[in-house]
């Protein structure tokens, strides 16, 4: 008997030589039917791109042992095949759209402040507190703009170690999902 546990995703480089060791863990009765099924060649497509392999396909390769097979987990794996290029993009992209979105949460919290009159909020809270007034009000607006980002680190669990997993990890988790639905080709 022999246990398949696919895995969901895997990256490789066009050409790469897949086994089924790196799309799934295999357990079994025997040690050294598993070792040997983990060794199994998966035929993949080499050229780039999102390739669906789905457990049927698993199953195909691994009936010449001639052992049962049980099946665990999820019914399809994603093969993300991308080239060198891409991956030296990566990082100017995630730069990019950092700065992207850096820039425009300040300009949109600029402009709800200024619709709401904040700056006038910040001065009276100041001359309530302290007695005085005050023209600009930066004793309560630096430690107010700090909380902001300090709020926004802690709801997206950018800051702080915990185990915790955040709105944005569950919204990106969903778009890649169906973004591999969609794109994901059968070989």
């Amino acid at each position: 008997m022999l246990y398949v546990q696919l895995k969901e995703r895997l990256f490789i480089f066009p050409g790469q030589k897949i086994v089924l060791q790196d799309v799934a863990d295999v357990l079994g009765d025997d040690p050294s039917k598993a070792h040997a099924a983990l060794q199994t060649e998966m035929d993949v497509q080499s050229s780039e791109g999102v390739w669906r392999i789905p457990a049927a396909a698993i199953v195909e390769a691994l009936l010449p042992m001639g052992e049962e097979i049980s099946l665990l987990g999820a019914d399809e794996v994603f093969i993300h095949v991308t080239g060198d290029k891409k991956y030296k993009l990566h990082k100017v992209r995630a730069v990019l759209a950092f700065l992207i979105l850096f820039f425009g949460s300040m300009l949109a919290i600029s402009w709800f402040h200024s619709d709401v009159g904040m700056e006038d909020a910040q001065r009276t809270f100041v001359r309530l507190v302290s007695g005085r007034e005050t023209v600009h009000p930066a004793l309560i607006a630096i430690p107010y703009a700090l909380g902001v980002a300090a709020g926004v680190g802690g709801y997206y669990a950018l800051i702080g170690k915990r185990k915790t997993v955040s709105p944005l990890d569950i919204k990106l988790n969903e778009y890649r999902t169906k973004a591999e639905k969609t794109a994901g080709k059968v070989p």
